[in-house]
């Protein structure tokens, strides 16, 4: 990490926290105003705060394209540059705003999590609705039951109104979603930018925060989903993970010695794991898949007696996709003239030479 700048020490803060009601117990928050107004169970005071006149480009954009164009203003924001070692990077989050319940229908303060691949400029908004491009806000994740003004949109993404049950609240602001996480792929060995940001819209009432667990902000790998393989099968996986880690390989657990390469070839069955370590530090990215044999309904023996007719009909109908419990759009039947030609997988019986009855 490097370069890190921030708008103020009043407007940023390092928290800790015992309250179950919260999702995590540490991490950084960053509000548009006093962050010390953010401590304790709600209170119903302190609910707005201005530290300064600032805007922003980034979050001025992301308000527009919502129709919102009255001016963004106390900005409080972090940002650093970091060098990723694997080819992605996510962290978790929850927002909280003392816009929810009388001012979630109309307009929201935005916030923004600006992510800068500073090889190309291309810069992405990570701060939206999981699985969309729609940005996290009060107007965007919200429950009807706390505002008949309009209507619910994403209400299970919604966690908390206090003002509903104050006595068991964690924060002291109005309300609160979920726990959320971010992620995007990166490119490893690259410098990239990140800039976590929120603002008030039009004024600076009813401040809003964000709230970044602590160790979550983290470059982890991926090694795909969990596979089926044929007999004889062989399958690449990809660790994803660069120097300075050291990459070892498991299987069902175990270290497969010898195996430190970034890619790893497999031909039978277990779970797979992979173990990055950075030396001195204790710092590990890991993930595991699980390999799995190709399992199927045995096939249905099929004979004639030999009555010394010149050629013999079978019913092939007895073995299809359907009876044999494969996927149609993954798997075809062959058929062969023999066994040694199917372990060959030549010569093959042209479908024009089978009768079916």
């Amino acid at each position: 990490m490097s370069n890190f700048v921030f708008s103020s020490r009043q407007g940023i803060g390092k928290f800790t926290n015992s309250n179950p009601s919260f999702p995590f117990s540490d991490g950084i928050i960053i509000r548009n105003g006093i962050a010390k107004y953010t401590e304790g169970t709600y209170t119903g005071l302190n609910l707005s705060s201005q530290l300064n006149n600032s805007g922003d480009p980034n979050l001025q954009v992301i308000s527009n394209s919502s129709l919102q164009t009255g001016a963004i203003t106390d900005v409080g924001f972090i940002q650093f540059d970091f060098t990723p070692i694997s080819s992605s990077s996510s962290f978790d989050f929850v927002f909280a705003s003392n816009e929810y319940g009388q001012y979630q229908c109309g307009f929201s303060d935005v916030f923004a999590f600006i992510l800068t691949d500073l090889t190309t400029n291309t810069q992405t908004n990570l701060a939206v609705i999981p699985s969309t491009t729609t940005p996290v806000s009060v107007k965007n994740i919200r429950n009807s039951a706390y505002n008949s003004s309009c209507t619910s949109n994403n209400p299970s993404l919604f966690a908390r109104y206090n003002v509903a049950n104050p006595a068991t609240s964690a924060i002291n602001m109005k309300g609160e979603t979920v726990l959320l996480n971010t992620s995007s792929p990166v490119i490893p060995n690259r410098t990239y930018r990140i800039k976590l940001a929120i603002g008030d819209y039009f004024d600076g009432s009813f401040d809003s925060a964000v709230f970044i667990k602590g160790g979550s902000f983290t470059t982890y790998t991926d090694l795909g989903p969990d596979l089926t393989i044929c007999q004889g099968e062989n399958v690449v996986l990809t660790s994803g993970i660069n120097p300075p880690y050291i990459v070892s390989w498991t299987l069902n657990g175990n270290v497969i010695a010898g195996q430190n390469g970034t890619t790893l070839t497999v031909n039978q069955p277990g779970t797979y794991g992979v173990i990055g370590t950075l030396p001195n530090s204790g710092c590990q990215i890991t993930d595991e898949v699980i390999i799995s044999n190709l399992s199927m309904s045995l096939f249905n023996n099929l004979s004639v007696c030999n009555s010394g007719a010149a050629t013999y009909q079978y019913d092939l109908t007895q073995n299809t996709i359907a009876t044999l419990g494969l996927n149609p759009a993954e798997y075809s039947i062959l058929y062969f003239g023999s066994l040694a030609a199917a372990n060959a997988n030549s010569p093959q019986i042209p479908i024009n030479q089978l009768l079916f009855v």
